[in-house]
């Protein structure tokens, strides 16, 4: 499959007369550019020949010459959409690179490393246990980076949002690698039947992230619209499912607000409704991927682009209540569809179109530009062997990079 040179800058750079190192631009959002100009390894000078590049060896960071992807999740919260999709890309990496995929979060850090509570150390005894990373994703990615010796720093490095980077570096269109696979949620779905035996006939699955400042008249036309949908199947089943962002009085209104109207519609003794909180399916079972499995029907309420990517997956229309402009794959209109364009007068349609995930389309980017990348370093060291990488910039010192992150395009964050 051809793909864009998503390293144009850097490429150009590198192909510039100089006699030293060169160190390209970092434009915004621009990962792999972020990568050469935190390490700061050598390029070779001048023009490189294409056969030169073809031919040299990968740069590898571990004597086993098996590359190491880091997902770093640091001490962000587990179970956002972010990290989940960071893990899941990480792993597509590592399948594709026949490399190591490594889990990293603060609670792994701290149960493996009690003997310190310098963060900082405890990263770098992880990497001298089992091996500098050579790839490291994740939006706090740049705390590992400067725990890697200077000669191990990663050749890739990608501190960014998984959202922003299907606009940006990614070239997705808008959705977003994750970690979802056909197998897994087909597990899951089987768990989640045997969890809500009781559930009978047509299943609306209903994500919530509805945020507290959300328009109540949305809200309640939504759930009208839901409601009278159930009329035509009136043993019917919805289930709710919040995330971690969704507001706790905003989701009971939404819940609210249907049985409300189910009852206008005299209903609500026929429709089963299923609303579990955050807490108890943090804690306890976990519906998410089983109702992405499942539903007949799946509504997104609130804007998250990376619940709508893992709900396509599953090849069918998604409907939701806020438009996502951002989207710009072909046929767009067709897997997004507005619930304030829903004829309420018949039932929905049972569709069902191309599954969609971007996950290992975006792994193969990544494992191409590392390819390309590491040769570019292993040129370099040959030219200039006793290159020593000049002192990082102030936003990259030990003392500040516990706090750095870079930042990532606007928009709200699942």
């Amino acid at each position: 499959m051809a793909k864009e040179n998503i390293c144009s800058t850097f490429a150009q750079a590198a192909n510039a007369p100089a006699s030293a190192t060169v160190r390209p631009p970092v434009p915004p959002h621009t990962f792999f550019h972020i990568s050469q100009y935190v390490s700061g390894f050598p390029l070779p000078p001048g023009r490189i020949a294409p056969d030169d590049l073809d031919t040299a060896a990968p740069h590898m960071n571990n004597p086993d010459g098996k590359p190491i992807v880091w997902a770093y999740i640091g001490g962000d919260d587990p179970t956002r959409g972010d990290s989940h999709g960071t893990a899941g890309l990480a792993r597509a990496v590592q399948d594709l690179m026949g490399g190591r995929m490594v889990h990293v979060s603060a609670d792994m850090l701290h149960e493996h490393f009690p003997n310190t509570d310098n963060y900082r150390e405890k990263i770098a005894q992880l990497m001298a246990r089992d091996g500098y990373p050579d790839i490291i994703l994740g939006t706090s990615g740049l705390q590992a980076w400067n725990a890697a010796p200077d000669d191990k720093k990663p050749t890739v490095i990608i501190p960014e949002v998984n959202e922003s980077g299907a606009l940006t570096s990614y070239k997705t269109k808008g959705l977003v690698a994750h970690h979802l696979t056909p197998e897994e949620l087909a597990e899951d779905g089987r768990a989640f039947r045997a969890q809500y035996p009781h559930l009978t006939g047509k299943l609306f699955g209903v994500m919530s992230v509805t945020d507290e400042y959300d328009d109540i008249r949305v809200c309640e036309r939504n759930m009208k619209t839901l409601a009278e949908l159930c009329a035509h199947e009136p043993q019917s089943s919805v289930f709710f499912c919040p995330s971690w962002r969704t507001d706790t009085e905003a989701y009971k209104r939404t819940v609210w607000h249907l049985q409300n109207n189910l009852k206008e519609l005299g209903i609500r003794d026929t429709v089963q409704i299923m609303a579990p909180d955050f807490e108890s399916i943090r804690h306890d079972f976990n519906p998410y991927r089983g109702l992405i499995d499942q539903a007949d029907h799946l509504l997104v309420l609130g804007t998250s682009f990376s619940i709508m990517s893992e709900a396509l997956t599953q090849g069918r229309p998604v409907y939701a209540d806020a438009p996502y402009k951002r989207f710009e794959f072909k046929d767009n209109d067709k897997y997004v569809l507005m619930l304030d364009d829903v004829d309420t007068t018949r039932p929905l349609p049972q569709v069902r179109l191309p599954p969609l995930n971007v996950t290992v389309d975006v792994a193969e980017r990544i494992a191409d530009e590392f390819g390309r990348l590491s040769r570019l370093r292993t040129l370099g060291q040959q030219a200039q062997p006793d290159y020593t990488p000049p002192e990082p910039a102030a936003r990259f010192s030990a003392d500040a990079i516990e706090y750095v992150h870079v930042p990532s395009a606007p928009g709200r964050r699942r």
